[in-house]
């Protein structure tokens, strides 16, 4: 029997703005340190892209704050979700109108709570970009609980500032009657130097042997690239892990009634990693 510590991971690899290895020009300086102190927020750069290695530069490293763990309940029409401000991830999502027993008494839990391995849309980076998927992140609001329904949306902005003068946000809208949830990823350089890299952001599912796919079900990751949806069994995944390209229109799990699922937008995804690994 299959480990209950094993997970179906699924990574998409997104290209921070457009391109595989980004570099974010530091702000100039500016002549009149007055203006400098008056000025709200420094202006975002585009990215600029280049096909030659940069000079060698020390990864970046979160800021050592002082910033207490939080978790922030979101709750619409049709689900309840738990986030933290540990990596702005996703704890828990339920879905309020089905249920895991036939009582009605305990709601299906589409992401179930688990470790910090568990939890969803973590963020981390990669190719030169040091970002922890646990990164301590800001949280804008200080309520405890978001309540919205109908044609309601609310958001949620997660702020990160490393070291090196790189300022991460990860910003989560969500709406009063659907379950779709946007997640935006934004980087601005306030530094002196030059950060290149790639956002990896995951989707996990805890793993075990019940699960597997019947006769008349499938279990399994699902992506959905050019005009095909490509199944990978939690066998196959075993034996190796599946990678898909830039034509990636969405990737997800697949749990015979339901499909937990992530949407790239704005051609932005590079590549496609699904593998099944030990939770160690």
């Amino acid at each position: 029997m299959e480990n209950k510590n094993t997970l179906i991971a699924i990574s998409l690899m997104l290209a921070v703005w457009l391109g595989f290895t980004l570099f974010f020009a530091p702000e100039p300086v500016p002549t009149d340190p007055v203006e400098r102190v008056a000025e709200t927020a420094p202006a975002e750069r585009p990215a600029q892209l280049s096909e030659t290695a940069p000079e060698t530069f020390a990864p970046a490293q979160p800021l050592q704050e002082s910033i207490p763990l939080r978790e922030i309940v979101v709750e619409n029409d049709i689900f309840r979700a738990v986030l933290s401000n540990s990596g702005a991830r996703i704890v828990s999502l339920q879905l309020k109108d089905y249920y895991e027993t036939a009582d009605g008494q305990v709601l299906y839990a589409m992401l179930p709570e688990g470790p910090q391995s568990h939890w969803n849309l973590a963020t981390h980076g990669i190719e030169g970009l040091h970002l922890p998927a646990d990164t301590i992140y800001r949280l804008e609001t200080q309520e405890e609980q978001l309540l919205l329904s109908g044609e309601q949306t609310r958001r949620l902005v997660f702020t990160t500032t490393l070291e090196n003068g790189l300022v991460a946000e990860k910003i989560y809208t969500f709406y009063g009657h659907s379950y779709q949830i946007d997640l935006q990823h934004r980087l601005r350089n306030a530094g002196e130097g030059m950060v290149r890299g790639v956002l990896a952001v995951s989707l996990v599912t805890p793993w075990t042997e019940e699960m597997r796919s019947g006769y008349f079900e499938f279990v399994g990751g699902a992506t959905h690239t050019g005009d095909r949806v490509n199944q990978d069994e939690a066998d196959d995944l075993q034996r190796r892990p599946s990678v898909y390209g830039a034509d990636t229109v969405w990737t997800g799990f697949v749990d015979k009634y339901f499909l937990s699922a992530v949407i790239p937008s704005r051609d932005a995804v590079a590549r496609v990693h699904v593998e099944k690994s030990q939770d160690l």
